[in-house]
């Protein structure tokens, strides 16, 4: 039942990163190795020293980021932070340029561009490669993400309470309150009303409630004035499968991001916080809350 990325999906990803790797790297040498030439060629005020520590910085950076690009599917919250780190040297180019370029020569400015525009390309590249690592085999327009948990705890217990919705509360930390819309019972077209800690409200119709084959899905009332988080279509779902030792559960969400320059983005948060939260919430719902046995093993969190 676990899933990952295909390797179709992680080329772009690898591609970008690689190719920030060799740029890194190769900048970060020359710096290094003729700190003086390329701080005359900069500005006469710069400091051979300033530019030898900024090639000292790139070549770890490069390094590291040759290192992840060259695994056949490079971790998505990782590569983001890569990429953030890319939109910041963009970022203190452009204050260099806006507060310094006195200080620099033609030449200077013209490199300090070259260098944030290749470096830009490599950050929107990635951001690309996360988003397409993370699309939805049935609609490259929305993200899907996966968790698979395999629990040691008893699978018709943990069915019994995922299908009981309006409950989840009970099981679940982050949630202060759930309940049945109208008080309605469990089923098709049911919509349970949710809240965290931080007051953020969200709903949940239920459009699947399979108790032979044990599969729960919802859509999320993303149009209701309060809904909090930043997706324009969402759902997601349970699937709970018997294992030799208890339970395999996966849980999945579908969704699009409200806005387009969140897409890469919004995948990857949510693949976090299941890995944070889900594990101890598939364990209570087992029933087993504070036996240490039935901790749940993740599979891990992925597309699917």
């Amino acid at each position: 039942m676990k899933t990952n990325a295909s390797n179709s999906n992680s080329r772009l990803l690898r591609g970008a990163l690689l190719g920030n790797a060799a740029f890194s790297l190769t900048s970060g040498t020359a710096f290094v190795a003729f700190p003086a030439a390329i701080a005359a060629a900069v500005g006469p005020e710069i400091a051979p020293v300033i530019v030898a520590a900024v090639g000292m910085v790139l070549l770890p950076f490069g390094g590291f980021v040759a290192w992840l690009g060259s695994r056949r599917k490079p971790t998505p919250w990782v590569a983001l932070g890569v990429s953030l780190a890319d939109l910041g040297w963009v970022g203190g180019s452009a204050v260099l340029l806006a507060f310094a370029h006195a200080q620099l020569t033609s030449t200077g400015v013209a490199l300090v561009i070259a260098v944030a525009l290749a470096v830009g390309g490599f950050a929107v590249g990635q951001l690309r490669g996360i988003a397409r690592v993370y699309a939805d085999p049935a609609d490259a327009a929305r993200f899907r993400v996966c968790l698979d948990v395999r629990s040691d705890g008893d699978a018709a217990i943990l069915w019994e309470n995922i299908a009981n919705f309006g409950e989840i509360a009970r099981f679940a930390p982050m949630l202060a309150s759930s309940r049945m819309r109208d008080d309605a019972q469990p089923g098709v077209g049911a919509v349970r009303d949710c809240a965290d800690h931080g007051a953020r409200r969200w709903s949940e119709r239920c459009t699947v409630l399979d108790r032979a084959r044990r599969e729960f899905e919802v859509e999320f009332l993303t149009r209701e004035p309060e809904f909090p988080f930043p997706v324009s279509v969402l759902k997601g779902g349970w699937i709970v499968q018997e294992a030799p030792e208890g339970a395999v559960v996966r849980i999945w969400w579908s969704g699009v991001s409200k806005w387009a320059v969140l897409a890469p983005v919004v995948p990857v948060l949510f693949a976090w916080q299941a890995q944070r939260q889900f594990p101890g919430m598939v364990r209570r719902l087992a029933g087993a809350p504070g036996t240490p046995g039935a901790m749940p093993r993740i599979f891990g969190v992925a597309p699917c």
